[in-house]
């Protein structure tokens, strides 16, 4: 889903968007395409912006969602200081 750019409006796809279009080189690179003529859907440039990420994803199933919010706990626990995107801190 995320690599077909079908997303932009998810939480995922719309921070790789929201990030991409805060990055000049990558507004220059669009812009230069748009000023020859090309053309790009909202889920073009999404999938552009989610490749241009470069991101490494994992998920993980629980049984009960308090098990999911335990396990995202930990892992936030565990990675504080690294550069995660998740907005719960």
């Amino acid at each position: 889903m995320y690599v077909s750019g079908r997303a932009p409006h998810s939480g995922l796809g719309n921070l790789a968007l929201e990030r991409a279009l805060n990055d000049a080189d990558w507004l220059r690179r669009r812009m230069a395409e748009l000023e020859t003529g090309e053309r790009c859907s909202v889920q073009s440039w999404s999938a552009l912006a989610v490749q241009h990420a470069r991101l490494d994803v994992s998920w993980s199933s629980t049984l009960t969602p308090d098990d999911a919010v335990a396990l995202e706990r930990a892992v936030l626990d565990a990675l504080r200081g690294e550069g995660l995107w998740n907005r719960l801190r």
